[in-house]
């Protein structure tokens, strides 16, 4: 993990957090870091992808919508990520 363990607690569940490594913009637990970089990385493989390109508010909002026919496709980790991002917009 590239993260740098803190003293500081993870926004969303309280656990202890890591410093997001490029930007250090947030203070996420394990599995919310995690997460939040799978959504960072998701972000620009999309956007190479796609002719109209998505804002990142669009981008989360897209993926928290996603289901298939079984159930939702997108973990409560990202979810739990993408509420708190949404919410400090």
């Amino acid at each position: 993990m590239k993260g740098i363990k803190l003293k500081e607690k993870c926004p969303i569940d309280g656990k202890i957090a890591f410093l997001e490594g490029k930007d250090n913009t947030y203070f996420f637990c394990a599995y919310h870091y995690f997460a939040y970089h799978n959504l960072k990385d998701g972000y620009h493989l999309w956007n190479e992808k796609l002719e109209k390109k998505l804002s990142w508010e669009e981008y989360l909002d897209t993926i928290l919508k996603l289901k298939d026919k079984s159930d939702n496709l997108v973990g409560e980790w990202v979810k739990d990520v993408i509420s708190f991002l949404l919410k400090k917009q």
